[in-house]
């Protein structure tokens, strides 16, 4: 099951039983619309599959945070079987190695960069040399962004120095620790050819990837299609 299906079917009722008075109609963020897909997107980084009990998801129907709403005052039990079942069902198996078969060819991990406490919601270049994977002359790029306590975000992918020819890339997946959140965080890139010095970057929106657990953590890439 994917990720988008398992989240309609566990996560989504909830939310519209409990939250759409609120989240459907004016209190940002709005994840409780009618428009599924919407709810999947904003609801992004409010999951911690690591530590499921931890969801902002979860924590949130225990807090009273909408006026000591009912709703907002349970014990949480439901919500977080609703995310253990988004898990098991949308999570566990998409990080299954055999489900990352068409996904294997992977840029060496690097060390993510310090946050600058001066300035800590700045974006920090990070670069891959490309030459172990057989391409000698090209790079690739990202910005990244400590997003949360759970999470960064990404933006701004680029392929540099694209020498003598052309480069073939399509579907990224970027890895924080090695693991592959299916939430949020692939640009489904269809195979797209580059033929320039600086080839651009290749999409403007962000991803968010899952799994921050602080200093020390490594970001990685995997790549469907990635040749000359």
């Amino acid at each position: 099951m994917s990720y988008a299906a398992a989240y309609e079917e566990y996560v989504y009722p909830l939310l519209l039983r409990d939250c759409a008075s609120c989240h459907g109609v004016s209190q940002v963020p709005l994840f409780a619309s009618t428009n599924v897909q919407n709810s999947v997107n904003v609801t992004m980084n409010f999951f911690n599959f690591t530590n499921r009990p931890d969801s902002a998801m979860v924590r949130r129907t225990t807090d009273g945070h909408c006026s000591n709403q009912p709703v907002c005052l349970t014990n949480g039990s439901e919500m977080l079987a609703a995310v253990e079942a988004l898990y098991d069902n949308g999570v566990k198996n998409i990080n299954d190695d055999s489900e990352l078969t068409d996904f294997d060819i992977a840029v060496p991990a690097v060390a993510i960069p310090a946050r600058d406490d001066l300035n800590p919601t700045a974006f920090l270049p990070m670069q891959w040399d490309l030459s172990e994977l057989g391409l000698p002359g090209y790079r690739f790029s990202i910005e990244i962004q400590y997003f949360d306590e759970f999470s960064y975000r990404i933006r701004n992918p680029k392929f540099h120095s694209v020498p003598n020819g052309t480069l073939k890339v399509g579907g990224i997946r970027p890895m924080v620790n090695g693991h592959f959140d299916p939430a949020n965080n692939q640009w489904a890139l269809p195979m797209k050819t580059l033929a320039t010095t600086n080839a651009g970057v290749l999409f403007t929106n962000f991803v968010i990837v899952m799994g921050r657990e602080g200093d020390g953590d490594v970001l990685s890439f995997a790549f469907e299609v990635l040749e000359k």
